[in-house]
Order: structure tokens, then sequence, then C-alpha cells
């Protein structure tokens, strides 16, 4: 649990008072386990005179599984408490409670007591997620406003020497296509920007996942890339009688455009694209996207679905460094499978594993 989660937590110090009546104690608390030690979020009712003997307690328990007990003299009275753990397992924090001598904890208080911990976990892992995707906004406004600055400062100083100076026909057009294309690049790093938030924000909630035929995912695909005029490079081979994926039409159209995009633009001109399908084990829907294209290093392919990341070979085309962010926040939302097999010289595989319908949505 990183030390900068936001405080103070409502939800925290609601669960401790509820701890507080539910359970008959006198204090009730609940203890961050952070990189740099405990820490008490939040406490209800008395604290007990040994301080040092509610933290280490806490600690003790972090890594057991159930609820704790103890109530013998070196416990300075009665102390229980349970590991609040992330969906991944991660020990988050201790539900702890109080009483300042032993006691009695049968299984009704023992009940209320994991119905609490469950309480605080929502509210813990809620918190987490929420400063996690307010850092990742700020991080993308922050790249697109440096993304944005170039061509901006072209907008603004090629339109300046519009109204200083007199230029001939061929001239003012000229300029006036910088300025027009500059604008575009600037409209199209927004439209990305916003789309990838908007996903990020909505979730699989914001999906309108649906039985899809992958056939049809992919005509809808190649017309999105059609104005590249070079879709007879794409060398299809599909499965037949493939289950229809659990996805949403439009979004999972729009990633498969992101990548046949790819292949397209910055594969070997001239040479042919694979699109290859089958039923794989899961249920899942096998797609294999396969350019010959010059490859990548290992750093360039591990940096691929970063956000804004152009790699060397994609400084001199058209695009925002944003498809790849945005096809692989599709993918993870769908719960696939995104595989890439990629080195110099050997050209470039993405293999997709698609949850089909009826299959594990992850």
């Amino acid at each position: 649990m990183p030390a900068s989660l936001p405080f103070p937590l409502p939800e925290l110090e609601r669960v401790a008072r509820m701890a507080l009546r539910q359970c008959g104690v006198a204090g009730a608390g609940i203890a961050l386990h952070e990189s740099d030690g405990t820490r008490l979020a939040a406490w209800a009712g008395a604290r007990p005179v040994q301080q040092g003997a509610l933290a280490g307690f806490c600690t003790d328990i972090a890594l057991r599984d159930g609820i704790t007990v103890a109530e013998d003299a070196q416990a300075h009275g009665f102390l229980a408490g349970v590991a609040l753990a992330a969906p991944d397992g991660a020990r988050l924090a201790t539900l702890c409670l109080f009483d300042p001598a032993p006691r009695h904890f049968g299984e009704d208080e023992r009940a209320r007591l994991a119905d609490l911990a469950a309480l605080a976990v929502h509210a813990l892992t809620g918190a987490a997620q929420l400063r996690a995707g307010g850092e990742r906004r700020q991080r993308y406004l922050t790249q697109a406003s440096h993304e944005l600055r170039t061509p901006l400062a072209s907008i603004l100083g090629f339109s300046e020497l519009l109204l200083k100076r007199e230029f001939d026909a061929a001239g003012r057009q000229e300029l006036l296509e910088i300025v027009h294309a500059q604008a575009g690049r600037m409209l199209k790093v927004l439209n990305g920007t916003f789309d990838l938030a908007r996903l990020e924000a909505g979730g699989r909630a914001g999906l309108r996942i649906a039985a899809t035929p992958l056939d049809g995912a992919l005509v809808q695909a190649m017309g999105i890339v059609a104005p590249l005029g070079q879709n007879d490079r794409l060398r299809l081979e599909l499965a037949s009688d493939l289950a229809p994926a659990a996805a949403d039409p439009a979004r999972l159209a729009q990633a498969l455009s992101i990548v046949l995009d790819n292949a397209l633009r910055y594969s070997t001109p001239g040479t042919e694209v694979l699109v290859r399908t089958w039923a794989a084990p899961g249920p899942a829907i096998g797609i294999e996207i396969r350019d010959a294209g010059p490859g990548m290093t290992q750093e360039a392919g591990s940096r691929l679905f970063e956000s804004f990341y152009r790699g060397p070979g994609a400084l001199d085309t058209e695009g925002t460094g944003l498809g790849m962010a945005i096809f692989r926040e599709i993918m993870d939302l769908h719960g696939a499978r995104v595989e890439l097999d990629t080195s110099p010289g050997t050209g470039t595989a993405l293999t997709i594993l698609l949850p089909a319908l009826g299959g594990s949505h992850g």
C-alpha cells in the first residue's frame, strides 16, 4: 500500500466506528502496512496504554490468514485482528480490536469482524484505484501538453507570418497547409488522450459486451484502415466456424484497426501482412497479425504499449504514439492476453487470445 494514499479516508473511519459498536469492544482501528512501516489510519474509542503492543500485533498478523485473537498477559488485555488483503493477495492493512481486559470472542463476533474486514478492503482498494487513476490521468495530461507544444508553436508561428507579411498565392497555400496539418495533429493527440482516459475511467463496465463474430470485426477494422490504400497487402487465413467473441464490437474493431494500421505503416512496403485466426482453449479466439518489417529491439518491444511512445522507425510517419496504448487498454478490459514476438530483422507478430462467448473474461 503506497504511503501516498489519499487521507483522511472517511470509509475507514466509519468501519472503525462500526467495529467498535458491533463487536462491543473498547477500541477499534485500521493500520496500514506501508513500505516504511505500519501506520494507524483510523481509530475509534479507547487506545491501549501500550501502543507498541498494538503495532506489534498488527504487524505480526499481517501475513496470517483468518482472524487472530490474543488474550494473554503479553497482549495487555484483549486484541483481535484480521489482515486485509487485496484481490491479488497483497496485504494492505489490519483491522484490529482492543479491550483492556481479556474477554470471550465468539463466532458471532468473528462473523461480524469478517464482514467489516470486507468493507474495509473495498474502501482501501477503491482509494488505491482512485489514486492510480488520478496519477495516470495526470501523466496523460502532462505528456499530451508536451506533445501539443510543437504543433501549437507551428500554428502560431506560421499564422503570424501570414498576418504580418504578404505572400504570393503559392506561398500562402503552403503555409495554410502546414497550419492545417499541425491543427490536425493536435486534434489527433487530444482525441487519443480523451479516448484513453474514457476507457480507463469507464473500465469494463463502459464496454457493451455482446456476441461478436470476429469476421465482422475484422471487416470493420479493414474499413477503418482502408484510406491507407494498402489493404491488398493483407493476407487472411481465417478459421471457419469460430465461436463469437465476448466483446464490444466497436471497441474490438478499433483495437484491430490500430494493429493493422501499425503493421501496414511500419513494415516494409510491398510485403504481406498475415492475419490468422484459430480456435484456442478457454474457450478463446486466437488472432495473429504478423508483418515482414524491420522488427523491434527488446527495448522498443517492451515500450510498445506505453502512451506517447514512438520508436525510431516511427519518427518519420504520422501518428501520436497513443494507438498501441489504446489497443492494450481495450484488450485488458476484454480480459484478452497479448503476446509480442519481435526482434530486429525478423518482423513483428502480435498474438491476441480473446475470450470467446462463454469463456473466461479475466
